[in-house]
């Protein structure tokens, strides 16, 4: 299409610098998302009901001490009592 015919038309260094450009715009959502897959993942493999995991990882790591998050890992949690 017409993009295409542009992509054709423009220098190689300046359509070298707009693909870098695309690459930085990419939105960064991806690791926080893969890290959650991989948290219910974890969670599901340890036979830990998702809801009350998920409740309790949400509402009580923003009161943690961010040098012992681990007790919210899924091998480590334990339902609040």
């Amino acid at each position: 299409g017409d993009r295409q015919q542009r992509m054709r038309t423009q220098p190689a260094r300046q359509r070298d610098r707009k693909e870098e450009l695309a690459v930085h715009r990419r939105p960064r959502r991806l690791p926080g998302a893969a890290a959650m897959f991989s948290l219910i993942s974890s969670a599901k493999r340890n036979h830990i009901e998702l809801t009350a995991y998920l409740t309790d990882l949400f509402t009580g790591l923003p009161e943690t001490s961010t040098d012992n998050p681990t007790q919210f890992l899924p091998d480590r949690w334990q339902p609040p009592a």
